[in-house]
């Protein structure tokens, strides 16, 4: 039997309670209330199997905590708070408010992908991330930024708005001017994703 399978059903077993130490030690201490034992805590399993259905996040399920991807995170180096293990351990757990509330380090993440790289399980933490992010969106707890980002998108199809510094600079680069492309198929898909998203979640 390989690796991923027997990770996979060791976190699947729905009277499991998981030893936060013999995994990752520390790792869940932020996510833990002051006084509250760091041994254990009990799976929100409703909250992983919803997880497992958007796209990306089923893969939290393989991850053995080896650390890989925080070694070369970008965002931990300057926000040690930040952590890709720590991210995929509170999915493990189940800890929704802390992955997808008001307050969730998520978005922090710079989508560098360097842990899709790194991880020797392939367990992509960044989709999982993307997933969670998914998640929070479609439940409006995202931070108001990101409705900015995604109207910008939406209308000229860039994350980052084109500003005069950067006609400058892209001028004194010998570059063309910015035109964005395929805008008509990035609202076709904006159009599709709404119309998704007001269908009925049947695997309910």
């Amino acid at each position: 039997m390989n690796t991923k399978t027997n990770t996979l059903r060791m976190y699947h077993r729905k009277d499991h309670v998981l030893n936060a130490e013999a995994i990752a030690s520390g790792a869940l201490q932020r996510a833990n209330n002051p006084g509250e034992s760091m041994t254990t805590k009990q799976i929100n399993y409703e909250f992983r199997e919803r997880l497992n259905r958007i796209l990306g996040g089923f893969s939290h399920n393989y991850c053995y905590q080896c650390g890989a991807c925080v070694a070369d995170c970008p965002t931990h180096r300057f926000l040690p708070e930040f952590s890709p293990r720590t991210i995929i351990l509170e999915a493990m757990y189940g800890l929704e408010e802390d992955l997808i509330g008001h307050d969730s380090l998520i978005w922090n993440c710079t989508n560098c992908y360097n842990c899709y790289e790194r991880c020797p399980q392939e367990v992509h933490p960044i989709e999982v991330i993307i997933a969670l992010k998914n998640m929070s969106r479609q439940l409006s707890l995202h931070k108001p930024s990101v409705d900015n980002i995604i109207n910008r998108v939406a209308e000229k199809g860039v994350t980052v708005a084109q500003t005069e510094l950067v006609n400058r600079r892209r001028n004194d680069l010998n570059l063309p001017a910015f035109e964005p492309e395929c805008i008509d198929e990035i609202r076709l898909l904006f159009e599709q994703g709404e119309k998704e998203k007001s269908k009925p979640d049947r695997s309910e």
